[in-house]
């Protein structure tokens, strides 16, 4: 052997012992071969495991190996040990709860079993902590209650409470005992034994409602309706319920009586019309000052249609005013609760689209309101900016009826009036629908006497809607001058668009049938002139067959009447109606004239059932 090679040899050997000797481990062979820029297999012909006999080692290159890999997986595991317990450490020292095993996974992305495979005793010791895993959990358990609950002792507790109460009522809202118990997750009975009176007291905020004793308030209601009728006003239901944040139990009347006073107030009605005419005086004065021309005063009984008063701006434009003479604890705006209080608004809408209007007044002597967003072309004068016009007009004697308006009330259980005369109209119109008469709005007025505009802003169609019925399909409506004809057609042609996504061209009847009309009087053209305004390309399948094309359909049935035969089915007109969408009996006269034309040459049963049986002794061409 060359003497070169002999003495590489032995520095390989060399370097091989030398490396064992330090770590324990025998280097590599890619080391090796880093080390010496050889390759080991032109030195040792049997590669690393003849190195490992000339070393003198007693262990296998496959052994070397597994023992590095586990020298290595200890290092790591030490360094994951020690940043696992820096962590620990850190979270104790910061809330005083040592973080669970799941945690750490969680937030150091490291697998907690896989360093500490006897759990959290070993962690535990390893940190130096004097208690074990189970003592800390009952702990962590109960400050996580405690910090979900945001509450700490009885005292501590009953201060967040009365803060977080005083805060809300700043903002003008008095906090409930569900709200409450909801914010901090825990029973005010936990903080105030004795509920929310308790909390009130506690907090020197004067007790409301139902917290309030009895007695004492109904002395107090009593003693301000006998303070009021002095001055001349009868306070109402509404009134003595929007100051004493209360309901009261039984009639208005009856409450007088406890008062000792007699009830004296005008008939409803024409107090209302008295006040509505008051208010209609002053709001005509104040847009003549302000530039408009009056074209039209409409307030009363007798004058049931359109907007109370109408006036021309100076570029000749008609606005609508409509008037509402409420008192000052009226609201104005659809109630949420109640579908039976008129929606203002929607009244009003109704008259700027007939008039064409750019906008529209709505003036009112209260000043309260239900709604919280307004549409841009409506304009609304409360009953402040009625009271700052005229003292900027110097108007004393209208100021004077105004506050007349706004301090005397039209009627008690005013929403149970209007719901009767609600549902007496509702009941008229379904009475004269049954018996096939449509209802147009001025009978109702010279039935009722009302205006049904008060009681259905929408119009008559609103009656209709309340009634599950739709008044287009009623041939009466379609007659009247309400009845718009373009909007119809367009709904035919939706419905025509609807059906076709769906995959079905709806045939002459069925539109007939869905929107009770002839279609023609509509539609000259028919089906063709469907399909154009509906974009959609005709399809002569649903018009009149030429005898060509009739022809070509009976083929089709017959082919698809053979091959049900063979399969032991006996094809009905129904399946066949379903199937190509046709009226049978426009093709055949009866199944047996079907069967013979598909070749089927046995005798036909009319109680024949599609049973699915093969075909036996009959044959089919």
């Amino acid at each position: 052997m060359n003497k070169n090679k002999v003495g590489a040899r032995k520095k390989i050997i060399n370097f091989a012992n030398t490396g064992y000797r330090k770590t324990g481990i025998v280097p590599s062979l890619k080391e090796i071969n880093k080390e010496f820029g050889v390759c080991l297999r032109s030195y040792f012909s049997d590669g690393m495991s003849g190195l490992y006999k000339l070393c003198g080692f007693t262990f296998s290159p496959k052994q070397n190996k597994k023992r590095f890999l586990e020298k290595q997986w200890r290092e790591l595991r030490e360094f994951k040990r020690k940043k696992i317990i820096d962590f620990v450490k850190r979270e104790y020292r910061k809330s005083g709860i040592v973080p669970s095993a799941r945690k750490i996974d969680k937030k150091l992305k490291v697998s907690f079993w896989s360093c500490f495979p006897k759990g959290m005793n070993t962690l535990y010791k390893l940190c130096g902590f004097r208690f074990s895993p189970e003592q800390k959990k009952r702990k962590a358990i109960y400050k996580g209650q405690e910090k979900r609950r945001g509450l700490g002792s009885t005292t501590k507790g009953r201060k967040q409470i009365i803060k977080y109460f005083n805060q809300q009522l700043k903002k003008s809202i008095r906090s409930s005992r569900v709200a409450i118990e909801r914010k901090f997750s825990t029973s005010l009975e936990t903080y105030f034994p004795k509920g929310m009176r308790e909390l009130y007291q506690t907090a020197d905020i004067p007790l409301t409602g139902r917290l309030r004793d009895r007695k004492e308030l109904k002395e107090q209601i009593l003693n301000y309706i006998r303070i009021k009728v002095r001055q001349g006003f009868y306070p109402t239901y509404n009134e003595i319920s929007e100051i004493f944040h209360t309901n009261i139990e039984g009639s208005i009347r009856k409450l007088y009586r406890l008062a000792e006073i007699e009830y004296k107030r005008d008939p409803n009605p024409f107090l209302r019309y008295k006040k509505e005419k008051k208010l209609a005086d002053i709001v005509s004065k104040l847009f003549l000052k302000l530039g408009y021309k009056i074209k039209s005063i409409s307030i009363g009984p007798s004058k049931p249609n359109g907007a109370d008063i109408i006036v021309e701006d100076e570029q000749r434009r008609l606005i609508p005013v409509e008037i509402k003479a409420f008192q000052k604890f009226g609201k104005i705006g659809q109630a949420e609760n109640s579908p039976y209080i008129r929606n203002e608004i929607l009244q009003l809408k109704r008259y700027i689209k007939l008039l064409k209007a750019p906008y529209g007044y709505l003036v009112t002597s209260t000043d309260r309101k239900t709604f919280k967003n307004l549409p841009l072309n409506i304009k609304i004068l409360f009953g402040k900016d009625l009271k700052q016009l005229l003292l900027q007009f110097k108007m004393p004697k209208e100021l004077k009826d105004l506050e007349w308006i706004r301090n005397s009330s039209i009627s008690y259980g005013k929403e149970e009036i209007y719901k009767k005369i609600h549902d007496r109209i509702l009941r008229y119109v379904k009475k004269k629908l049954n018996e096939g008469k449509y209802v147009p709005r001025h009978e109702i007025f010279q039935r009722f006497r009302v205006n049904p505009d008060s009681y259905f802003p929408s119009g008559t169609r609103e009656i209709y809607k309340q009634l599950n019925m739709d008044p287009e399909l009623i041939s009466n409506y379609r007659m009247s001058r309400n009845f718009d004809k373009e909007k119809f057609k367009k709904r035919i042609i939706t419905f025509v668009k609807e059906e076709i996504k769906k995959g079905h061209f709806p045939t002459h009847k069925e539109i007939q049938r869905k929107f009770r009309c002839l279609i023609k009087l509509h539609f000259p053209g028919g089906i063709r002139e469907m399909a154009k305004l509906a974009g959609i390309k005709y399809n002569r399948k649903f018009a009149s067959k030429t005898p060509e094309e009739k022809e070509l359909i009976r083929q089709k049935i017959i082919g698809y009447a053979i091959q049900k035969l063979r399969n032991g089915f006996y094809p009905g007109y129904r399946d066949v109606e379903s199937k190509f969408r046709i009226n049978f009996q426009y093709y055949f006269n009866n199944p047996e004239e079907l069967y013979q034309k598909a070749g089927y040459n046995g005798s036909v049963k009319k109680t024949w059932k599609n049973s699915g049986k093969l075909l036996k002794n009959n044959t089919i061409r």
